[in-house]
C-alpha cells in the first residue's frame, strides 16, 4: 500500500512538473510572440517590409497562447501601417478565437465592420454605393456565418448581430431589409442593463449606418433622403451617450450631416465639420474623417491649400496610408495645374509624384495578398499627370502603359470599371496631345466601343478627326458632345478649335 501511495505521489509530481513545463513553454511562446510584435511596432511606419513581417507573424498564430489578444494587437498594427483590409479580417479572426465561456465578441466584429467602412477612401466608398449597395462585399461572409453559428446563445443578441452584418455583406440584400430585421432582433435581445456599453454603442452605430445607406439609396433614386439621414444622426447621438466607440459615432454624424450642406455656403457646413473634428479628437488616425472633411471643404469651395493641409495633417498620424497619399497627390496636382505658389507647376508636380508613388507601393503590396486593387490603376493615372506637370511625357506614357496592363484584370464592379475607363481616357489624351495618332486611334476605338456616351471619348474623337484634317468628322463629334455635355469645357474647346481652322 505504501509503495502504491509512493508511486501515485510520484505520478502526481511528474504530472505537475509536466504541466508546469507546458505552462512555462506557453508563457515563453506568448512572450516571444509579444516581443516580435513589439519589434515590428518599432519599425518605421513607412517601411514597406513591415506588412510582410506582419503577414509572416500571423501565419504562426494559430493555436498560440493568448491568440485572441495577439490577433487584436496584430489588427491594430495592420491599421497603423495603412492595411485596413488586413486589420478588419484580423479583427474577425480574433472574434473566432474567443472562448464560448467569455461574453460574445461584439466589439471585435464591430471593429472589423467599422474599419472596413471608415478606412476606405471617400471617393471609392461613394463610387461603390452608386452601383452595388453598401461597401462591405469582401468582409468574408463565410467568417460571419461561422461567427453566427459559433454557439453563443440567441439571448445574447450576438448571433443576430452577426447575421445582420452577413446580410449587409450580401449583394442580394441591397435594400437592407434582412439586415434591419436581424439587427432589430439583436437590439431587442441586448436591451438590458447588463449589456456592456461597447455593445450598446456598436448596435446603435450599426443601426445608424443602415439608415445612412438607406438615405444614400433614396438620394440616388431622386427621393428625399432627409428622414433617413436624420435617423442616422439620432442613432449616432444615442451611441455617444454610452461613451463607447466615440470616433465612429461622431464620424457617422458627419457622414449624415453632409446632406444639410448647401454648395458654396461655408456656414451650412459647420455641423458636419464639427462632427469631423470631434471624430478626429477621439481618434486622430481615423482616415475617412479626414476624407469627409476634405470633401466638405471641396463642396464649400475651400482653397486647395486648405485641402492639402487636411491631407498632410492625416499623414502625420498615418504616414504609410496609401489612400491618404493618393488624396494629397490629387490636391497637389490641382495646385500644380493652377501654378500655385510657393512651388509652381513643376514643384507641386514633384510633390504629387512622391505621393502617388507611395500610394502605388501600398496598392501593389495589398494586391499581392488580395488580388487586383483599383488603387493600382487610379494612383498610376495620378502619377502620370504628376510626371506630365514636370514635362516628362515619356515617363507619363510608360506609366499609362502599365495602367493599361493592370486594368485588364479589372472586374465588373463600378469602381473597377471606373478605374479602367480613367486609365484609358488619360492614355488617349496624352497620345493625342503628343500627336501619336497611330497609338491613340485603337485605344480611342476601345474607349468609344465600351463607353459610347462618355463625353471624354466623344471629345477625343473630335480632336482626332481635326488632327486628321477631317472637318466633317470633327463637326459630327461636336454635335454629339453638345448633346451629352452642352455646357462643358470640352464642348467649348472643340468649338473654338473648329472655328480656328
Amino acid at each position: 500500500a505504501m509503495k502504491a501511495e509512493a508511486e501515485a505521489a510520484r505520478g502526481k509530481a511528474e504530472q505537475a512538473r509536466a504541466e508546469t513545463a507546458l505552462a512555462r513553454d506557453a508563457l515563453a511562446r506568448k512572450q516571444e510572440l509579444l516581443d516580435t510584435l513589439l519589434r515590428i511596432e518599432r519599425l518605421p511606419l513607412d517601411d514597406a517590409k513591415v506588412v510582410e513581417e506582419l503577414e509572416v507573424f500571423e501565419r504562426g498564430l494559430a493555436g498560440a497562447p493568448g491568440e485572441e489578444l495577439l490577433r487584436r494587437q496584430l489588427a491594430r498594427l495592420y491599421l497603423l501601417h495603412g492595411d485596413w483590409q488586413h486589420a478588419a479580417e484580423t479583427a474577425l479572426d480574433a472574434a473566432l478565437t474567443v472562448s464560448l465561456a467569455e461574453p460574445p465578441p461584439f466589439t471585435d466584429v464591430f471593429t472589423a465592420y467599422a474599419l472596413r467602412t471608415t478606412r476606405v477612401g471617400l471617393d471609392e466608398f461613394n463610387r461603390h454605393l452608386e452601383g452595388r449597395g453598401p461597401y462591405f462585399g469582401d468582409l468574408r461572409p463565410s467568417t460571419l456565418e461561422a461567427l453566427a453559428a459559433r454557439g453563443w446563445p440567441e439571448e445574447s443578441g450576438f448571433p443576430a448581430f452577426a447575421r445582420a452584418l452577413r446580410a449587409v455583406c450580401s449583394e442580394g440584400d441591397q435594400d437592407l431589409t434582412v439586415a434591419e430585421a436581424e439587427l432589430g432582433d439583436a437590439v431587442a435581445r441586448a436591451d438590458h442593463p447588463s449589456t456592456p456599453l461597447g455593445t450598446q454603442a456598436a448596435l446603435r452605430i450599426f443601426q445608424g449606418h443602415l439608415a445612412f445607406h438607406r438615405g444614400e439609396a433614396r438620394a440616388r433614386q431622386g427621393l428625399d433622403p432627409a428622414e433617413e439621414f436624420a435617423r442616422a444622426v439620432a442613432f449616432a447621438d444615442a451611441a455617444l451617450e454610452t461613451g463607447a466607440h466615440a470616433s465612429f459615432a461622431h464620424l457617422l454624424r458627419a457622414l449624415a450631416l453632409r446632406a444639410t450642406i448647401r454648395d458654396g455656403d461655408p456656414a451650412s457646413a459647420s455641423p458636419a465639420l464639427d462632427a469631423c473634428e470631434a471624430a478626429l479628437a477621439a481618434d486622430p488616425t481615423l482616415g475617412l474623417a479626414y476624407a469627409v472633411r476634405q470633401g466638405i471643404h471641396q463642396r464649400v469651395r475651400a482653397p486647395a491649400l486648405v485641402l492639402e493641409a487636411d491631407a498632410s495633417a492625416a499623414l502625420r498620424f498615418r504616414p504609410g496610408d496609401g489612400q491618404l497619399h493618393h488624396w494629397r497627390g490629387q490636391v497637389r496636382l490641382q495646385l500644380g495645374q493652377e501654378g500655385a505658389q510657393p512651388w509652381g507647376a513643376a514643384g507641386w508636380g514633384r510633390r504629387a509624384q512622391a505621393d502617388f508613388e507611395a500610394a502605388v507601393a501600398t496598392w501593389d503590396r495589398v494586391a499581392g495578398a488580395h488580388g487586383f486593387n483599383v488603387g493600382q490603376v487610379n494612383s498610376r493615372v495620378g502619377l502620370s499627370s504628376a510626371l506630365l506637370l514636370q514635362g516628362d511625357l515619356r515617363a507619363a506614357l510608360e506609366t499609362l502603359e502599365r495602367c493599361e496592363a493592370l486594368s485588364a484584370g479589372a472586374g465588373s464592379t463600378p469602381a473597377e470599371q471606373n478605374a479602367q475607363r480613367s486609365a484609358l481616357t488619360q492614355h488617349v489624351a496624352l497620345l493625342l496631345q503628343s500627336q501619336r495618332l497611330d497609338a491613340a486611334r485603337p485605344r480611342l476605338e476601345r474607349l468609344l466601343a465600351r463607353w459610347p456616351d462618355d463625353p471624354n471619348g466623344v471629345y477625343f474623337r473630335g480632336l482626332e478627326r481635326l488632327l486628321q484634317g477631317d472637318r466633317p468628322g470633327a463637326e459630327a463629334a461636336l454635335a454629339r458632345l453638345l448633346e451629352l455635355a452642352p455646357e462643358s469645357v470640352m464642348a467649348r474647346d472643340l468649338r473654338e478649335k473648329l472655328a480656328a481652322r
